[in-house]
């Protein structure tokens, strides 16, 4: 019988490996120099790794250099005009405005824009296009807040009203800024008013002709009673009674057609709207010839309890072409919307901010060739720099449409009216088309910026869990 050398062959690997394992409890020895040699551990890539809190704050440090350079410069699509942010925050003041879009499907509410501006606004122009590209991409219906008296022409709806009354802050003689809304106007009505809003067909009919929810916002500090009427049936009795706190009232279901019956000759009535349970709403509060600085005289109060019942996730501020003079001195305007920044900020501390400059404007010289009118780049400037102070967002409406001369090229192409201010609706759509792209270049960097932090924050956490 032969001899089995089969334990001898598994003997002599194990006879190496105990050897090489004794090898780690060899003391450290310094041939050369002061550097001792490595120490031998053959089960080191098997072990959990260790760190010595000096060794850990020196991968900690490199590790967040590392996050400094990732996030460091921001992606900027070609032709893009970039939205500047000012803030000095770990969050910029875009990024809630950002993960809200992220979340869209997720949230129980809307996400909510609100844009004040002038003429510019208050026809829906750009506006209506912002709207519509948004809504397709992150889902959506409806225009948003519409106030009781239309002051102009919107593509997007189609309004009619009877026995009632708006006030506005560019009619100041009859105008109380302490009754005013978060919209800058207030509807009063005599006996019975009425309010029916409907769906246009004519403009952007995928997400504008129907919508699932019809609210109304007012204060009904006289005995009130408001009532509604969908899709021309019977109306029903929303409100009944008086009280000096901000109400708002629902109607829900499939809505073309919303009628809104007003009765309470000493209440105040602020907006309906026109929107859907989830996706995004862009509310309009543009107001013919309006500054801007009129929302400084908002009461604080009111913008307060109107952010405790109606969240916003962005809020833009477009103004300009009735505040630009040819001295281009704009201290004074500077100041006042400081205070409206702040207001804003305090009522909807969560809320992203952005400051739009204004938009390029035109008048003939001695020659009658159309130029930039004096002191529009001047206002540009003062427009960043108030959102640099206040570290705010801030997009350059002059550069998107060309700089000088811009809105003179935008004439010649049908884009704009042959008074070299306001823009026709193409003009405004193509002026959307610039700020969707600054937008989504915005969300993009948005989401790189959050898969490098999360990566460096599981990095520098997993050093911290292993520092001995």
């Amino acid at each position: 019988m032969k001899d089995n050398h089969l334990i001898k062959t598994l003997l002599l690997p194990a006879l190496v490996i105990a050897g090489l394992l004794l090898l780690y409890y060899i003391p450290e020895i310094t041939l050369f120099g002061e550097e001792p040699l490595r120490k031998i551990d053959i089960l080191s890539d098997v072990k959990r790794k260790t760190y010595t809190p000096s060794e850990a704050e020196k991968l900690i440090a490199e590790a967040e250099a590392e996050r400094k350079k990732l996030l460091g410069k921001d992606s900027i699509f070609p032709g893009v005009i970039p939205i500047e942010d000012f803030s000095q925050d770990s969050l910029r003041m875009m990024d809630s405005f950002y993960d809200a879009l992220n979340k869209a499907k997720q949230l129980n509410r809307p996400v909510r824009i609100a844009y004040f501006g002038d003429s510019f606004i208050g026809c829906d122009i750009l506006t209506c296009d912002l709207r519509d590209m948004l809504q397709t991409r992150f889902g959506g219906c409806g225009v948003g807040a519409i106030d009781l008296v239309s002051p102009s022409s919107r593509p997007t709806i189609v309004q009619t009203d009877k026995n009632l009354t708006s006030h506005l802050p560019t009619k100041p003689k009859k105008f109380k800024a302490e009754l005013q809304g978060m919209n800058s106007v207030y509807t009063t009505c005599e006996g019975e008013g009425k309010a029916k809003i409907t769906g246009s067909t004519y403009r952007y009919k995928q997400h504008t002709d129907k919508w699932d929810t019809s609210l109304l916002y007012f204060r009904p500090t006289d005995k009130t009673v408001v009532k509604c009427a969908i899709n021309g049936g019977k109306a029903q009795n929303l409100y009944s009674g008086k009280d000096s706190k901000l109400q708002v009232v629902k109607a829900e279901g499939e809505i073309r057609t919303v009628e809104w019956t007003l009765e309470g000759k000493g209440s105040t009535f602020f907006f309906a709207t026109n929107e859907s349970k989830n996706g995004v709403i862009l509310d309009n509060f543009g107001i013919v010839s309006a500054r801007g600085t009129h929302l400084q005289y908002i009461p604080l109060t009111t913008l307060q309890e109107f952010a405790a019942i109606r969240d916003y996730d962005l809020i833009v501020f477009q103004y300009g072409l009735n505040v630009t003079n040819d001295q281009g001195k704009y201290q004074s305007y500077s100041e006042s919307f400081d205070k409206v920044l702040a207001n804003f900020h305090k009522a909807w501390p969560k809320a992203s901010l952005m400051l739009v400059s204004v938009s390029d404007r035109c008048k003939g010289n001695n020659g009658g060739q159309p130029t930039t009118m004096k002191g529009i780049e001047e206002l540009v400037i003062a427009q960043r720099n108030i959102a640099r102070k206040n570290k705010i967002a801030f997009w350059n409406l002059f550069s998107a449409m060309g700089g000088r001369g811009g809105i003179a090229k935008m004439v010649a192409d049908g884009d704009a009216s042959k008074d070299f201010t306001h823009m026709t609706y193409s003009g405004g759509k193509k002026l959307a088309d610039k700020l969707y792209n600054a937008m989504m270049n915005g969300l993009y960097n948005y989401n790189v910026r959050q898969k490098a932090n999360t990566k460096i924050n599981e990095k520098v956490n997993n050093i911290k869990e292993i520092t001995r």
